[in-house]
């Protein structure tokens, strides 16, 4: 049996969504505004499970759980419904919040932020702790692949954008860096699904343990859609975000900045379920079943790029300006949040950190400078699946 310290060093920690920006700088929800949208999007189904979760006996405190919060920023506003929400039920309810995420997370950006010590860059978002009495904040640097907090302890969990992430890598993407490509050959595809599959039920079953009965999971997770619309390649877009970062990165190496061997080893370790991907486990039989995990609702969610609303809302804005080329350059870092690492981590060793960073600079430079060209047609839209999952 392998010990958790084994199973951490076993997995891609350290290689994928290492966080971008100094320690404390709060740059994941400075620049991610459409994560904002993402989880105020969960609210109908979170203010109904507010409703409904048993309040625990003998005045025990109300436990929620954030799970992959990054910095914590984005989810704040969303945050302070629910705890608004529980103590309508019980004003004087003592409410402790556990953030989750990886060993090295920007933790230091999280408790400047529920402290009030940064400021989140949107309008009317409070710190987390502003204004309310008893109400506690602790974190967990224990991944979700285990189990994060004791059997029975949390009332309401949330979880959003990102449990796609895979533990471990299931192979190299040859001919692109992402599973969803139509140039990824079946074989791979396929050992990326059985992965993601061990991977989702072994996240549902740690969260049907630290569930108290009657407790919920409420979770926005990417997905590909019915219509085949994912993160970043939607209907109402010429291209695909991912199409384009490879055409890049492929351009790099063909101008020799840096070699084929680089771009072959890039790899996304995530994977975007299908609704039945997600509800497999749910299904009886699947192990989530098995521990009394139940899917009340489940759906697909489109949340517009944000960034993209705010430049078609633009009088006389124009495609190819020096205006264009600002605007891409304000939203392609949202692109680059939780892909900086990817790019990183598939340069040569040999090549030293100032150099690495300033060809992943470069790959985001040559984006924006597309995107200005058509800045309708590269966009960060979402795709999730939408779902409130209760114990029995």
């Amino acid at each position: 049996i392998m010990s958790l310290a084994e199973k951490v060093a076993d997995t891609t920690h350290g290689k994928v969504h290492v966080p971008w920006g100094a320690d404390g700088s709060g740059k994941y929800t400075l620049a991610t505004k459409g994560c904002f949208d993402v989880i105020a999007n969960c609210w109908d189904l979170l203010e109904k499970a507010c409703a409904e979760i048993p309040l625990p006996e003998n005045n025990k405190p109300f436990i929620i759980a954030d799970l992959g919060t990054a910095d914590g920023g984005t989810s704040m506003p969303t945050l302070r419904r629910v705890i608004d929400a529980i103590r309508k039920r019980d004003p004087s309810r003592q409410i402790l919040v556990c953030y989750e995420d990886q060993p090295n997370n920007d933790f230091k950006s999280l408790f400047f932020y529920t402290q009030g010590l940064l400021k989140t860059g949107v309008a009317g978002v409070k710190p987390l702790l502003e204004g309310y009495d008893n109400v506690f904040v602790l974190a967990s640097g224990t991944g979700f692949y285990n189990q994060c907090f004791p059997d029975n302890y949390v009332h309401l969990m949330l979880c959003c954008t990102a449990m796609h992430w895979l533990s471990k890598q299931p192979c190299t993407i040859k001919g692109h860096m992402h599973h969803t490509s139509h140039a990824v050959d079946a074989k791979t595809k396929a050992a990326f699904a059985a992965q993601a599959k061990l991977d989702w039920d072994q996240i549902m079953s740690c969260r049907a343990r630290e569930l108290a009965p009657g407790g919920r999971f409420v979770i926005a997770n990417f997905c590909v859609d019915a219509e085949g619309q994912l993160l970043g390649k939607h209907n109402d877009l010429k291209h695909s975000m991912y199409d384009m970062k490879y055409v890049l990165w492929q351009e790099m190496a063909t101008e020799g900045l840096i070699t084929q061997e680089e771009v072959d080893r890039t790899t996304f370790y995530n994977y975007y379920r299908s609704v039945d991907e997600h509800m497999d486990t749910f299904s009886e039989g699947g192990a989530a079943h098995a521990l009394g995990l139940r899917v009340k609702r489940g759906e697909t969610r489109v949340v517009p790029c944000p960034y993209r609303a705010a430049w078609m809302a633009k009088r006389g804005a124009q495609a190819g300006t020096p205006e264009a080329l600002e605007y891409a350059r304000g939203m392609v870092p949202t692109m680059r949040t939780w892909s900086n690492s990817t790019y990183t981590s598939a340069l040569n060793e040999e090549r030293s950190a100032e150099e690495k960073g300033k060809l992943v600079d470069e790959l985001f430079e040559r984006l924006a400078k597309k995107t200005a060209a058509e800045p309708t047609e590269i966009a960060m839209p979402y795709c999730h699946w939408y779902a409130d999952i209760t114990k029995e």
